[in-house]
């Protein structure tokens, strides 16, 4: 790749970075007040939120933990009933323009560029198909700062409005690669 284009390739990568954290503190500033949170976590709201980026099938034993909609973005999140865990779904939307590609490079990079308080180790990298498309899951291992091992898929994949992607992370002991693959599967 010519210079010109790592310069293209980094500025880009750094915008969506940018629109992340914008986001990010966005929903942050949302979730401060209470009932904005409580109308965000009802189950049906979750539902509703997670549906408009892509139909799937919540996996037994995981309950609604909470959704954030804001200028195209949105986010739907579920959590291992009565353990430490996540499962989320997110989209970008496409005037954001990223693709599938440069998320999953800011992921990659993400992990290698550790600042040491949380430890993150690919494991495994394997092509699945997600709405008809060949997409790529990445399954790491982890311990965070405060000594929870830890398990992480991630994938992206492009949603009804943009590029989305899946997260879920669940403690080393309760990880189930069956629960996710399926999942995965049911992602339509």
């Amino acid at each position: 790749m010519s210079r010109g284009g790592k310069i293209v390739l980094v500025g880009c990568v750094g915008f969506v970075g940018l629109a992340l954290i914008a986001w990010a503190l966005g929903i942050a500033t949302l979730a401060g007040a209470r009932a904005v949170l409580a109308r965000r976590s009802a189950p049906e709201r979750v539902a509703e939120v997670g549906h408009e980026i892509a139909d799937y099938a919540v996996p037994e034993g995981y309950v609604s933990e909470y959704s954030a909609k804001f200028a195209g973005f949105a986010i739907a999140a579920y959590r291992p009933e009565g353990r430490r865990g996540h499962l989320m779904i997110a989209q970008i939307p496409e005037w954001v323009g990223t693709d599938r590609k440069d998320i999953e490079r800011q992921m990659h990079r993400a992990i290698a560029d550790q600042d040491g308080e949380s430890q993150l180790r690919v494991e495994e990298v394997r092509e699945v198909v997600v709405r008809g498309e060949p997409t790529t899951v990445t399954v790491s291992l982890g311990r965070s700062s405060d000594g929870f091992e830890f398990k992480q898929l991630f994938a992206v994949f492009e949603g009804r409005n943009g590029t989305a992607c899946i997260m879920a992370i669940d403690g080393v002991d309760h990880y189930d690669q069956g629960t996710l693959d399926a999942f995965i599967a049911s992602i339509g």
